[in-house]
C-alpha cells in the first residue's frame, strides 16, 4: 500500500514517500463489509466486519473488536462518522480503500515513523465531501509545508499540525480550524452575551447557554454589532485586491460599515439595531469631510468598538505581523483614533497572530512583544497586570482598557473555549462585547472544533460566516507560505 519512493533521484536527497489514506466509499457498502484498521500507536494492522442497515441506518461490528453498540445515524455518513469517533478513541483508524495516491517528495529530512512514512487521512463530511486531513505519526516543518503545496491541498484540503508548542489541549489543531474558530468564536461570543448586555454584574441568573433575549429581543443565535463590523470588514478585506494597499480600503471599509448602518447589511436580523455612539460619530464625521480616518482621538472616546470586530486583520494578514500591527491601528482609526484604542489592537492582533500559529497560552499572553511604545494601561495588561486580579476587580463595561482586561483574564482563568466566552458573558454590562473579544482569542487557540456543537447551529448565518474565515484563510496563509 505504501510507495518505497522514486529512483534515479540524486543519492544527496532523502525521500519521504507519503500515502493518502481514505476511509470507505460508504455510498458502496454492502450489508456486509470488513475494514482494515491501523492501530496508531503500534502501527498493527487488523480486519473487522461491519454491518449496515438502512431506515433506520446504523452500523454494527460483528467481529474483530469487542463492541455490542450499534451506531446510529441520519444517514450512512453520520453512522460511519459515530463509529469512526468509537475506533479512534480505542486508538484505531479506519483505513479500509487503501491507497488513494503516493507522493515522494525529495530534499527533505525523514519523519521519526517507521521507514519514513507519514499517514494521511482524508476525512469526510456528512456529505461525503473531503473536508480535512490528519498526519499520523511526525513530520517536520519544511515537510508539513510542502505537503500542503501538493495540488491535493490546494482544494479543501487541510492538515493537523503538531507545533511542540506545549501548547496543552490544542496542539494537533490545523491552522483552518483555528480560522473558523476565531471567527465563530467572536460570534459566538457576542450572541452569548447579548442576553445580558448593559445588566449589572450579580443582577441576572448566571448563563450556560445562548438563549437570546436581552435588550434586544433577539433570537437564540443573532448577533450584534461586534459580529456585523466584523462581516463588514471581512467583506472589504476580501473584495479589495491585494495589489491596492495590500487590500486594506478604508474608505471602502466605511461604505461597508455605513451600509450596515442604512440597509442591515451583514446584521443577523437584516436590519441595523446596534451602534455605538464612537461609530456613529464616525461614520457621520466621514461624510461630513471625506476623512477616512474620522475616529475621535479624544481620550474619553477610547471605547471598545475597534477590537470587538478585529479578528479580520488578524485572519487577513496573518503572513505579516508588521502588516498585521499596521492595519490593526489603522482600522481603529477609522472609527476609533484614541491612543489607548489603537494601541488595544496593537495588543490584540499579536495575541490572535499567536494563538493561530499554535503558541502556548504562556508564550500568547507573556511572551508577546509589541512593536512600538503603548501607552501606560495597555502597557500594563501585556505585562499580565490582571493575572492576579479577582473577579470583582474585573470589569467589563464599553471602556477599552477594561474591555481587553476583561477578556483577556477570561481566557488566562479558564481552560476551554466555552468557560472562557460564559466566564465573559456573566461579567454582564458590556456583555456581548467583552464575549466576543474573547471569543475571538479563544476561538483561535482552542479552534473550532471545541465550540460546542449546539451553539454553531444555533448560530445566525454560520454558514456564511465559516466561509468568510475559510476565504480568509486562502488569503492569508497562502502568502504566509510564500514566504
Amino acid at each position: 500500500m505504501l510507495s518505497n519512493g522514486r529512483s534515479g533521484e540524486s543519492t544527496n536527497t532523502q525521500t519521504l514517500s507519503v500515502t493518502l489514506l481514505t476511509p470507505p466509499d460508504l455510498k458502496t457498502m454492502t450489508t456486509e463489509d470488513t475494514i482494515t484498521l491501523l492501530n496508531m500507536s503500534s502501527g498493527e494492522k487488523k480486519n473487522i466486519t461491519l454491518k449496515t442497515e438502512p431506515e433506520p441506518y446504523y452500523i454494527e461490528i460483528l467481529d474483530g473488536i469487542d463492541s455490542k453498540e450499534k451506531f446510529i445515524g441520519r444517514n450512512i455518513f453520520d453512522c460511519f462518522k459515530n463509529l469512526n469517533h468509537f475506533l479512534q478513541e480505542q486508538g484505531w483508524l479506519p483505513l479500509c480503500n487503501g491507497a488513494r495516491m503516493d507522493v515522494a517528495f525529495y530534499g527533505m529530512q525523514a519523519s521519526s515513523c517507521a521507514s519514513n512514512q507519514v499517514y494521511l487521512l482524508d476525512e469526510k463530511d456528512d456529505q461525503g465531501q473531503m473536508e480535512t486531513a490528519y498526519i499520523f505519526g511526525s513530520a517536520t516543518e519544511q515537510q508539513v509545508g510542502t505537503i500542503e503545496q501538493h495540488e491535493i491541498y490546494q482544494q479543501e484540503h487541510n492538515y493537523k499540525r503538531t507545533t511542540g508548542s506545549g501548547n496543552s489541549g490544542s496542539h494537533e489543531i490545523s491552522l483552518l480550524k483555528r480560522y473558523y474558530g476565531c471567527l465563530w468564536g467572536l460570534a459566538c461570543g457576542d450572541a452569548l452575551g447579548t442576553a445580558v448586555e448593559f445588566r449589572k454584574p450579580g443582577s441576572f441568573i448566571h448563563l450556560t447557554d445562548i438563549v437570546g433575549g436581552g435588550l434586544y429581543n433577539l433570537k437564540p443565535g443573532q448577533w450584534t454589532d461586534d459580529t456585523s463590523m466584523a462581516l463588514c470588514l471581512a467583506s472589504s478585506l476580501l473584495e479589495i485586491p491585494d495589489s491596492k494597499n495590500d487590500g486594506f480600503d478604508p474608505e471602502d471599509q466605511l461604505k461597508k460599515y455605513i451600509q450596515w448602518r442604512d440597509s442591515g447589511y451583514m446584521s443577523s436580523t437584516d436590519r441595523c439595531f446596534d451602534i455605538g455612539n464612537t461609530v456613529a460619530h464616525a461614520l457621520l464625521e466621514y461624510k461630513k469631510t471625506g476623512n477616512p480616518y474620522s475616529g475621535s482621538t479624544d481620550p474619553y472616546s477610547a471605547g471598545n468598538g475597534s477590537i470587538m470586530r478585529l479578528a479580520p486583520i488578524a485572519l487577513r494578514y496573518f503572513y505579516s505581523i508588521e502588516k498585521s500591527i499596521k492595519y490593526a491601528e489603522l482600522s481603529s482609526k477609522i472609527t476609533h483614533g484614541a491612543e489607548e484604542a489603537v494601541d488595544a489592537c496593537h495588543l490584540l492582533v499579536l495575541f490572535i497572530h499567536a494563538a493561530l500559529s499554535g503558541k502556548s497560552k504562556e508564550q500568547i499572553l507573556f511572551n508577546t512583544q509589541p512593536l512600538k511604545k503603548l501607552t501606560v494601561k495597555i502597557d500594563d495588561i501585556r505585562k499580565g497586570s490582571y493575572t492576579s486580579k479577582s473577579i470583582n476587580e474585573i470589569n467589563g463595561d464599553s471602556y477599552v482598557v477594561n474591555s481587553l482586561e476583561a477578556a483577556l483574564w477570561c481566557f488566562y482563568t479558564t481552560s476551554n473555549y466555552k468557560d472562557a466566552v460564559l466566564k465573559a458573558a456573566n461579567l454582564g454590562n458590556d456583555a456581548d462585547t467583552t464575549a466576543a473579544i474573547c471569543g475571538q482569542i479563544a476561538g483561535a487557540y482552542y479552534g473550532s472544533d471545541v465550540i460546542p456543537t449546539d451553539w454553531k447551529h444555533l448560530l445566525a448565518k454560520r454558514d456564511m460566516i465559516r466561509d468568510t474565515a475559510k476565504k480568509l484563510f486562502d488569503i492569508g496563509s497562502a502568502n504566509y507560505r510564500e514566504k
